[in-house]
């Protein structure tokens, strides 16, 4: 029986495979789990995405959550709402070794293998990979010289890709469309490379290929 809550909070949805790695941890600590987009009286408040401009500090009191864990891994603020935050209580974990220091911690996600192992294969799939990406496609609209880069070297090396808007981009026989979060370790397991890029502003301030 959980005799503790823990919200786990973001402003503007989730990215599925995080959210439910969190989750499994909690329940390993025997905490309940719920998501929400606003702050809710608990015992435990994890902040995974934030923006500085529409975070409601002034609700974030000792009153309302007992701790607070802020996971910097999007590249959103998640740093600077901690800053700003006058929460008694509050961590963070970054990927920013710069900022580590009194309850700052560099680090990862969690990762729940036993969520994204399968076991029940003995060998890894007789049909292999070569290139894969797994991601939609980013736009390029501010002309930025790696994003147009990585959509060459996807065109070049016949990558198969699997996510949303790639459907004008590259060959039909190399677009696979949408994928299960389930299924994303299955498809990296057989693969020989993992093509990835991040946005502009990911670069340098967030983690990446949390598979």
């Amino acid at each position: 029986m959980f005799n503790k809550v823990a919200c786990i909070y973001s402003h503007d949805g989730f990215d599925l495979d995080v959210l439910l790695n969190q989750k499994d941890l909690l329940k390993q600590f025997k905490f309940s789990s719920i998501i929400s987009d606003r702050i809710i009286k608990c015992d435990l408040l994890i902040v995974l995405r934030a923006d500085l401009k529409t975070f409601p500090l002034e609700e974030l009191t000792s009153e309302t959550v007992s701790q607070v864990l802020f996971i910097d891994y999007s590249g959103q603020d998640i740093h600077k709402v901690f800053f700003q935050s006058l929460h008694p209580n509050k961590y963070l974990i970054t990927s920013k070794q710069d900022l580590v220091g009194e309850n700052i911690f560099f680090g990862f996600p969690y990762v729940s293998l036993e969520r994204w192992i399968d076991n029940s294969q003995k060998s890894i799939s007789e049909e292999q990979l070569n290139f894969v990406h797994i991601g939609n496609y980013k736009s390029n609209s501010k002309n930025d010289s790696l994003i147009e880069h990585f959509n060459n070297v996807i065109l070049q090396t016949g990558a198969i890709v699997f996510g949303f808007g790639w459907e004008k981009i590259i060959p039909v026989k190399n677009y696979m469309g949408a994928i299960k979060v389930e299924d994303v370790s299955k498809i990296y397991s057989k693969s020989k490379f993992a093509l990835g890029i991040k946005h502009p502003f990911q670069r340098g301030n967030a983690i990446s290929g949390r598979y």
